[in-house]
């Protein structure tokens, strides 16, 4: 079982900023594809928001987050806007928020998200999942998958995934056999007003 970040706005900046021994996954441009970005949260996305583990609470994770209509608050850390660096697109019933990376070619990671009910169900793709590689290969293709190394040595340590999918059925079917869940978030109820 992969363990569970303390924060979530840490959790989605760890996708561009992963510390030493995290491999990044990128893609070329925000995904899917083609799509228009969206503005602001949905409605029903809007609230306070509390990691939960196999549907309780988590004690050991207090970790919460409140989405606002062009943000995403956390506790203590910087809110990720909806701008140029982080773009929203829908896809189908999920919401992917893409995150552009720093440097001369920038590439974005992103985090895929869907919503049933009073729950959010945050998927990334993880690429040190065993056979993780393969499926995404068999998924993209394997010439659509550059290995980034340390030092551009293949003997050194994997840094980054570059994942270029030819289009959006690709990335659809990326994400449907090739992204595990990180993160399950339960809507936090209002307490009622006397």
């Amino acid at each position: 079982m992969m363990p569970k970040p303390s924060s979530s706005l840490l959790y989605l900046l760890a996708l561009t900023l992963c510390a030493t021994g995290c491999v990044t996954v990128t893609f070329p441009e925000p995904m899917p594809v083609h799509r228009r970005n969206l503005k602001s949260f949905p409605k029903s996305w809007q609230g306070e928001w509390k990691a939960v583990n196999d549907g309780k609470e988590d004690a050991e994770n207090e970790d919460v987050m409140t989405i606002v209509s062009d943000r995403i608050l956390s506790d203590g850390q910087e809110d990720l806007v909806i701008g140029e660096q982080v773009v929203l697109r829908r896809m189908g019933r999920r919401l992917v928020l893409n995150i552009e990376g720093e440097g001369q070619s920038p590439r974005w990671t992103l985090a895929v998200a869907q919503k049933s009910g009073d729950q959010i169900l945050v998927r990334q793709l993880d690429p040190k999942l065993p056979g993780a590689l393969r499926r995404w290969g068999n998924v993209v293709g394997e010439d659509r998958i550059k290995l980034v190394y340390d030092e551009d040595d293949p003997n050194d340590k994997l840094r980054e995934v570059q994942l270029n999918p030819r289009g959006n059925a690709a990335f659809r079917r990326l994400v449907r056999f090739g992204a595990s869940e990180t993160m399950t978030y339960q809507r936090v109820q209002k307490e009622p007003t006397p």
